[in-house]
Formats: structure tokens, sequence, C-alpha cells
């Protein structure tokens, strides 16, 4: 069985690119490196945190790809098809035999820096 067939929405993968700016700084834009990719999301793991008087819940997911998406870096960083944000945390292939790509990202809340 493909995990092709598994798929059951699609995501898009972004990348940070640094350009310098008119001032001796650097400016981060974010490039799709992957639109429209089929995957599974599952969440895996939750927690919630009171840091500084707030609360902060964070969420652990896993995504599985096609072997196609191996590129993916942990610099990256997820869009699904409902517009929830993920960062990437680890990227592997699970059986080092290309069958399919795994992915854990962390839920963000807000932006992402």
């Amino acid at each position: 069985m493909s995990v092709s067939s598994l798929c059951n929405t699609t995501a898009t993968v972004y990348s940070w690119t640094k350009t310098s700016d008119l001032y001796g700084g650097w400016t981060r834009t974010s490039d799709a490196r992957y639109a429209g990719m089929p995957c599974r999301i599952q969440a895996i793991s939750g927690e919630e945190r009171m840091t500084y008087a707030s609360q902060r819940v964070m969420v652990t997911h896993k995504l599985y790809a096609p072997p196609d998406y191996s590129g993916i870096d942990p610099e990256d960083h997820v869009v699904d098809a409902d517009g929830t944000r993920y960062r990437v945390q680890f990227v592997r292939d699970p059986d080092q035999m290309g069958h399919h790509t795994e992915v854990v990202m962390e839920q963000v809340q807000g932006g992402i820096h």
C-alpha cells in the first residue's frame, strides 16, 4: 500500500530566505518549497504551560507524505489546507527505503518567526 492512498489533505511547505537590506542587516522572506503537497497530519502530543502568567498550549503533530517530499528541512514551516501553521522540528525516512517521509512539527499559535 502506498502512503499516497492514506493522504487526506494538502499542505504547503515554506522555506526561509535571507537577503541583505539597504542598512547592512537581513530581511527574511518565506518562499513556497512545496505547494499542494498531499499528506496526512495527526496530533501526537499536547501540553499546557503557564509562563509569566500567560497560558501556552503546545501541540506536536506528525505529517506523513510521499517520498518525493524528503527535501523538507527542519528550518521550514508548514501551512495545512485549513490554514493551521506548524514549525518543522524533525524530518526522517523511517525505514530508509524511500517509502514515505515523516515530519514532526509543532503547531504554532499566531505568526511564525
